[in-house]
């Protein structure tokens, strides 16, 4: 999983460095840091929405895999703006 997991962030930062923003300007040595701390948010953003809708929805509901399916979805989408917005700030500023 963790190896996975890296060859996922390597093709991620070439493929947003080439396609997303391909005119940022610094280097990509200048831009490793900021797009692994930017991912690192987006993780803790991910995992903090899931679980905490997930929470409120099996107060609210009951614990269901309906109510877990849903809060995971929002918290990946919520990982997802995240992640665009913090690269775009931060990573490839130009």
């Amino acid at each position: 999983v963790i190896v996975a997991y890296g060859v996922g962030m390597v093709a991620g930062f070439i493929l947003y460095r080439r396609f997303v923003w391909p005119g940022s300007g610094a280097s990509a040595r200048d831009q490793v840091l900021p797009f692994i701390g930017v991912n690192a948010a987006s993780a803790v953003v991910v995992f903090l929405i899931s679980v905490g809708l997930a929470a409120l929805g099996g107060w609210l509901f009951g614990r269901t895999p309906l109510i877990e399916a849903l809060a995971h979805g929002a918290g990946i989408a919520a990982g997802a703006a995240a992640n665009y917005v913090g690269h775009g700030k931060f990573t490839f500023a130009r």
